[in-house]
């Protein structure tokens, strides 16, 4: 499956992530907290932002 494919599949409750993004809250990454995730891969001046 792609990432395309896992992102537009219907599996929660006949809506797909995309129809339910503005609801997904991102807690980590790849085993890191949000924050330190952005830090490391160039993101910080987004958390700066809200």
């Amino acid at each position: 499956m792609t990432a395309k494919e896992l992102f537009e599949a219907k599996v929660f409750d006949g809506k797909s992530l995309k129809e339910r993004w503005e609801h997904i809250v991102v807690l980590e990454i790849g085993g890191m907290c949000i924050k330190d995730f952005m830090k490391y891969f160039g993101g910080e001046e987004i958390l700066s932002n809200r």
